[in-house]
């Protein structure tokens, strides 16, 4: 049996065949528009599936026990009188609404194993797949998993928090052996919020209280990015959120210390700038630029940070209607341009 990994347009076809052969009467099927509307949404449940080895019939039991705690969530019952509705009162749309909306994600989970199928019969595998067959292969095979642990007695994860379940159950495999395993990991709990990211703060906190009792701490509080007034008032913000380790394990503290030695006395505090509309906002920004350039400030020494490529690509058109030159670095995806679309 030979086996390759599966490239980007072939599982595009993949997904295109899963959602041709849907029956009609699937909450999936679409008939007019955007016929593979589902796609990119598929193609990250089942990801993440893997990724956490999540099987269908685990996340149909979630998604049960989800829409039975409906009725009690805030936000799907009235909390004080409204109109011909009292307190208490179920918001009945909002919540036929959001059953809908989980019927349609039980529809996507219970189409996993047919894509998986489609797969097979092409003889194709992605990353987390690899990782799922070394799990099984280790657990179905103790002289297999035994030969590995021997080889490999020291262990080193970085950027630990990134970690997920199959990832994580590798390196529980690895040094499952020992009672005091040669393992080192490095991780910012602080970068890792979100489990459904498909990374997973739990983790983290799930090794420390394994090895409590050998565990050896060592907290970085030097940081060479940023000024003071930047750290302090990043601290406020991040400081809310409850899942932080040093929130949760004792004698853990991560105050934070500009250290290097270019910046560190620089006491400008950021501002915070609101605008009406993001249109409002571009203007604003452009205006400003506009004004630091008039005022000699090199071009070069004024950068602008946004999170989505195509926030600053239409940015740039306002720079381009006050004569501002621009340059952005970033990767370029041809596929994601309208012409490439449409060929």
């Amino acid at each position: 049996l030979s086996l390759a990994p599966i490239g980007d347009l072939e599982e595009i076809d993949l997904f295109y065949k899963l959602i041709d052969s849907i029956e009609k009467n699937n909450p999936l099927k679409r008939f007019r528009g955007e016929v593979y509307y589902e796609k990119d949404r598929l193609k990250s449940l089942y990801s993440l599936m893997k990724k956490e080895a999540w099987t269908p019939a685990y996340l149909n039991e979630r998604i049960d026990a989800y829409i039975a705690e409906l009725p009690t969530k805030e936000g799907f019952f009235y909390k004080r009188k409204y109109k011909e509705f009292n307190a208490g009162d179920l918001k009945k749309d909002k919540l036929e609404e959001e059953k809908e909306r989980m019927e349609k994600l039980r529809a996507a989970v219970n189409e996993f194993d047919r894509f998986q199928q489609l797969m097979r019969k092409r003889n194709r595998y992605d990353f987390d797949d690899m990782i799922n067959w070394v799990i099984r292969a280790f657990e179905g095979n103790k002289n297999l998993l035994a030969r590995y642990q021997e080889q490999f007695q020291y262990i080193l994860v970085d950027e630990y928090q990134d970690t997920s379940g199959t990832q994580n159950r590798l390196v529980e495999l690895l040094i499952s052996y020992w009672d005091k395993p040669n393992v080192f990991v490095v991780g910012d709990d602080d970068q890792s919020i979100y489990r459904f990211q498909g990374a997973n703060v739990e983790n983290m906190l799930e090794f420390a209280n394994s090895y409590q009792k050998d565990l050896f701490t060592v907290v970085l509080t030097e940081n060479y990015r940023s000024t003071q007034p930047i750290l302090d008032i990043s601290m406020s913000l991040i400081d809310r959120n409850d899942e932080r380790l040093v929130k949760q394990l004792p004698g853990l503290s991560k105050e934070l210390i500009s250290s290097k030695d270019d910046i560190k006395h620089l006491t400008h505090p950021p501002v915070i700038q609101e605008y009406e509309t993001q249109r409002l906002e571009m203007t604003g920004i452009a205006k400003k630029v506009q004004q630091l350039v008039a005022q000699g400030v090199a071009p070069g020494r004024i950068g602008i940070i946004y999170n989505e490529n195509k926030y600053g690509e239409e940015l740039s058109h306002f720079f381009q209607l006050l004569h501002i030159p621009v340059y952005s670095k970033r990767h370029l995806n041809i596929l994601e341009l309208p012409l490439a679309q449409k060929l």
